[in-house]
């Protein structure tokens, strides 16, 4: 930033939050009689930026990812695979069970009807 920061009396400069960058530090200064050095000093300073955003770091983040990625995909899609499996066989299950009650259902109405039907006859041949 260009922008000159009046210290006053302060002997610091404090400066927060800096990304991480190179930057160059400007001073003048005067003395107790107000006599101002015009030429003053400049210091370069670096700014390193935190690890997790470092090349080498993201490298390996990515390393991972690419070798990690694909794993964990197929280990997904087998996972769903074997749900749709178990589901399926659930289904086929349930469908299996209603057929043998339908059969045991239409097994007793045929029952009790043709009983009814041969306890008629039985009746009419009496009489």
């Amino acid at each position: 930033n260009d922008k000159w920061f009046n210290a006053e009396t302060r002997r610091e400069a404090i400066y927060t939050k800096l990304p991480p960058g190179t930057y160059r530090f400007n001073v003048i200064a005067s003395n107790n009689d107000g006599i101002w050095n015009n030429e003053g000093q400049s210091i370069y300073i670096i700014v390193q930026p935190p690890f997790w955003l470092t090349n080498w770091f993201l490298g390996i983040i990515g390393l991972i990812f690419i070798s990690v990625g694909p794993s964990f995909y197929w280990w997904r899609i087998n996972l769903l695979k074997k749900k749709a499996l178990r589901r399926e066989a659930l289904s086929k299950q349930l469908i299996e069970l209603q057929e043998v009650e339908r059969k045991r259902i239409a097994a007793e109405i045929h029952d009790s009807l043709s009983q009814n039907i041969l306890l008629i006859k039985n009746r009419a041949q009496l009489a």
